[in-house]
């Protein structure tokens, strides 16, 4: 759950962000030109920035679980060794005259 914690929270801010954005520039923008008021319509379109970031956020996430995963596998795999070279050992030691 905490591993999507960073892509929920850019998730609920930009729906919030959003909504007050919409409403102020209701009442704001209204009293622009056409095509002022069109370019300003593209800039305070704030789902196009979720659009643009959310992927970067989720490319992060899952370079973070791909780096947690190998560094996990290689200690598993030191262990094994590490276990693998003491009853090796053992059993050498063992069977020495």
């Amino acid at each position: 759950m905490h591993l999507f914690l960073p892509y929920s929270i850019f998730h609920s801010f930009c729906f919030l962000i959003f909504n007050f954005v919409a409403i102020y520039y209701r009442r704001l923008l209204t009293n622009l030109a056409e095509p002022y008021f069109s370019a300003m319509s593209g800039f305070f379109f704030i789902p196009m920035y979720f659009t643009a970031i959310a992927p970067w956020i989720l490319y992060g996430i899952l370079q973070k679980t791909e780096r947690g995963r190998q560094n996990s596998t290689q200690s598993l795999i030191s262990l094994e060794r590490q276990a693998n070279s003491v009853y090796f050992n053992a059993l050498r030691e063992q069977w020495k005259w």
